[in-house]
């Protein structure tokens, strides 16, 4: 948490600089993507894409620096858990990036004047959305010791999230590769289940989408759980 608190403004700057740029700027190209169902996707995908960037990336770059800091032994040396450690420290980011996630939806109210329902299912559509991506940088930053290959892969596994996966267009505009891909990137299931909350469209395939990120969550948290070197008590 001391780490945290000199980099948050860091991250609250990045967190609600980029979904705000991405929605003026993606509804520009062409002759402007301004239609309801366009923002919608635009507005859902930039959200999704800023959880990825701050907390796969951040993530994966923070552990790596407590690699090379040599701290890790002192947080093996507290009396927690590697869960408990794993929950904190992801929780502590998702915390940093929250007032960011609603900036998407409120700028296209705010810029194009379309009504988009703020549902309070997106209470937990984030966290289990943000909480995959955050497991997979923390694994990530775990595995690999250089910070600067941890960089080059978040980054190129960021614009795999991107733009492999529905988050800005519709899954069938994807060529086939990719859309074999997105059916199992917790990212495509994230951005349909945030459109359908703030549609009011809560039926089946939210149901589905929420059935999905829990099992990647659990899945994922426990893959970090068992990747993270720990020294034995």
């Amino acid at each position: 948490m001391l780490i945290v608190r000199t980099s948050w403004h860091v991250h609250m700057v990045f967190g609600i600089f980029m979904p705000l740029t991405m929605v003026f700027g993606f509804s520009r190209i062409g002759s402007g993507l301004t239609d309801q169902t366009s923002l919608l996707y635009i507005a859902s995908g930039s959200g999704v894409f800023s959880i990825a960037a701050l907390g796969t990336t951040a993530i994966a770059q923070r552990i790596g620096a407590i690699k090379a800091e040599g701290s890790m032994m002192y947080y093996a040396s507290l009396p927690i858990s590697k869960v408990a450690f794993v929950t904190a420290f992801i929780a502590a980011r998702l915390l940093l990036i929250a007032p960011g996630l609603l900036t998407s939806l409120l700028a296209v109210e705010l810029l194009y004047d379309i009504h988009l329902t703020l549902s309070p299912t997106l209470l937990f559509v984030y966290p289990l959305t943000a909480l995959p991506l955050a497991a997979l940088g923390l694994v990530i930053g775990t595995l690999i010791d250089r910070i600067e290959l941890i960089s080059i892969i978040t980054y190129m596994l960021n614009f795999l999230l991107l733009l492999g996966a529905p988050l800005l267009i519709p899954v069938e505009s994807l060529p086939l590769a990719l859309r074999v891909i997105s059916y199992a990137m917790p990212t495509s299931y994230g951005a349909d289940a945030i459109r359908h909350s703030v549609t009011g469209n809560i039926d089946s395939s939210f149901a589905f989408d929420i059935a999905f990120l829990v099992v990647a969550s659990v899945a994922a948290l426990w893959i970090a759980d068992r990747t993270l070197r720990w020294r034995a008590s």
